[in-house]
């Protein structure tokens, strides 16, 4: 009689073990210039989830919740405000992701991830970066090389410019590069 228990009990305590394992490993690391933070991680169903606080403090921001209009707001505490330019944009083989501008200390610093979606290595590349303002004028160009570029690859890349973007309304992408 206790036999018969025993094994659905072992079976079951077994299928828990390798459930609680697999779920354990799903954990990601957060490092953010050079600090690992302490708060946990997860990949769930293959989106990786992040506590907002935690990272939002880590790079110096503050992070406010409104209950009335279930609203976060997350601010930088020096005050420099981040401006998004434009999600995507593409030039042949390329993806350019989340164009971003921000005024630095001396000048402007542009954010974005580049990503080779040839099916190629690029050796070498240049990239060029056109902001126009709100009469769709020129207002800058900022441009940059790329090496030893493999297919697939993803990269995030900064630059600073001593152009004005603060009028910045819409950028197009150029790149330049062989094809072997």
């Amino acid at each position: 009689m206790k036999k018969r228990y025993l094994v659905p009990l072992v079976t079951g305590f077994m299928a828990c073990s390798f459930v609680i394992g697999a779920y354990a490993s799903s954990e990601v690391s957060i490092i953010i210039n050079g600090v690992k933070s302490s708060s946990p991680s997860k990949i769930i169903e293959g989106t990786t989830y992040v506590p907002l606080r935690s990272v939002s403090e880590m790079l110096n921001s503050d992070v406010a919740w409104n209950e009335n209009n279930k609203t976060i707001t997350i601010s930088s505490k020096d005050g420099v405000k981040i401006n998004y330019i434009r999600d995507i944009a593409e030039d042949r083989d390329f993806i350019f992701r989340n164009i971003r501008t921000r005024k630095a200390q001396y000048g402007w610093d542009v954010f974005f991830e580049i990503e080779n979606a040839w099916n190629k290595k690029v050796h070498t590349g240049s990239y060029i970066l056109n902001f126009y303002g709100e009469d769709n004028k020129k207002i800058a160009q900022v441009d940059g090389l790329i090496v030893n570029f493999p297919s697939g690859k993803k990269e995030n890349i900064q630059n600073i410019t001593f152009d004005d973007l603060a009028h910045a309304k819409s950028v197009d992408v150029i790149m330049i590069y062989r094809k072997d």
